[in-house]
C-alpha cells in the first residue's frame, strides 16, 4: 500500500527516483513515509524522500543523478542540506553511480536490514 501511494508522489523527471523506491521495495527495505516532503517551510529545498522519526527531526534523502553535479546546482545543494542538517534533520544523498546496495546497506538503521 505504502509503496503505490509512494509511487503517486514521484517526480516524473526524475527516473532515479522511482528506480531508487523500486530497490527498496523489491529488496524488503524500509519505505519512505512521504516523498516530495518540504520538512522545514523556510529552507527552500523539497527532499525526495522523508523519513519521520517521531519527536526528532526525521531523515532527509536526495536522490541525485548527473544534473547535480553542476557547480551552481552543487553549490545550492550544499546550502539547502546544510541548513536541514543545522536543524537537526539527517540528510542522507543517494548517487546512482555508487550502486544502489551499498549505499542503503551503509544505513541500515533508517532502511532495514532487506530481506
Amino acid at each position: 500500500e505504502q509503496y503505490e501511494w509512494l509511487k503517486k508522489y514521484l517526480d516524473p523527471a526524475s527516473p532515479l527516483e522511482a528506480q531508487f523506491v523500486d530497490y527498496l521495495y523489491n529488496s524488503g527495505y524500509r519505505l519512505p513515509d512521504y516523498a516530495q516532503f518540504r520538512p522545514v517551510p523556510e529552507i527552500q529545498v523539497q527532499p525526495d524522500f522523508y523519513y519521520d522519526r517521531g519527536d526528532i527531526p526525521g531523515v532527509c534523502i536526495f536522490v541525485d543523478g548527473t544534473g547535480h553535479d553542476q557547480p551552481v546546482q552543487s553549490e545550492r545543494d550544499e546550502k539547502a542540506r546544510k541548513a536541514l542538517e543545522d536543524r537537526g534533520y539527517r540528510v542522507i544523498t543517494i548517487r546512482f553511480e555508487q550502486g544502489l546496495e551499498e549505499q542503503v546497506r551503509q544505513h541500515q538503521d533508517i532502511f532495514g536490514s532487506g530481506g
